[in-house]
């Protein structure tokens, strides 16, 4: 044997050290990576469903008080064919669906809260949330397992 198989023989098994440290690091970045991208999808399916019942919403509105009824029911028909996690959401009048005035000048909503002229509601604003509250928590991939 010369001089270096004898320096080898004592680093033998290092990679397998290596590994066996870092791997579940590596796991650990994985499944952050997998989980946070799951997470932004999950985000952008409720921005989606709450913009698509709006606009659904804000389309039957005629500056006439009578169809504020059917306003709210388009919007919570529209998204209820939305998911968000695989699990449908329900938009309700009052809590997640509101009627009433967007202002262009300063860009803000203000809420109907029942004595706004019928001529001023010229908007509806949709919420979709999604929490342990209202439904199961957003589902993991990976990160339960750590």
């Amino acid at each position: 044997m010369n001089l270096r198989q004898d320096q080898r023989r004592g680093e033998r098994g290092n990679v397998a050290m290596i590994l066996a440290l870092t791997l579940p690091m590596l796991l650990a970045f994985g499944a952050l990576t997998i989980d946070l991208g799951n997470f932004w999808r999950v985000k952008t399916e409720l921005q989606n469903a709450a913009d698509a019942a709006a606009l659904a919403g804000v389309r039957q509105l005629n500056g006439q008080a009578s169809q504020y009824p059917i306003a709210i029911k388009a919007a919570h028909d529209v998204g209820a064919r939305h998911t968000a996690d695989g699990t449908a959401l329900n938009l309700t009048a009052g809590q997640n669906l509101e009627l009433g005035n967007w202002n262009y000048n300063t860009r803000a909503f203000t809420a109907d809260a029942g004595g706004m002229p019928a001529p001023q509601v010229n908007a509806v604003r949709a919420t979709a949330r999604r929490n342990a509250v209202e439904g199961a928590p957003v589902s993991t991939f990976l990160a339960s397992t750590f």
